[in-house]
């Protein structure tokens, strides 16, 4: 942790990109119907709770401007 603070800023990726990633990683991992009810689960996340978290996140990135989005804050650590 001694050197976080010289670290470069990582920024917050689009969801889509995250849950692409993410089926793209099952994909391997799971059967055609699994794979398909994963898919449609996230397609759910994406366009519901998923899209607030995400915005969440991303004003909480903007308040943080020591600090990359996956670091927790001193606070936190404390």
């Amino acid at each position: 942790m001694h050197y976080q603070d010289s670290l470069p800023r990582l920024p917050v990726p689009k969801l889509e990109d995250t849950i692409r990633r993410y089926l793209s990683a099952q994909k391997a991992l799971l059967d055609d119907g699994q794979f398909r009810k994963t898919e449609v689960f996230y397609k759910n996340f994406e366009n519901g709770i998923g899209k607030e978290l995400h915005n969440q996140l991303v004003v909480q990135d903007k308040q943080n401007k020591h600090m990359s989005y996956i670091s927790e804050s001193r606070k936190e650590r404390e």
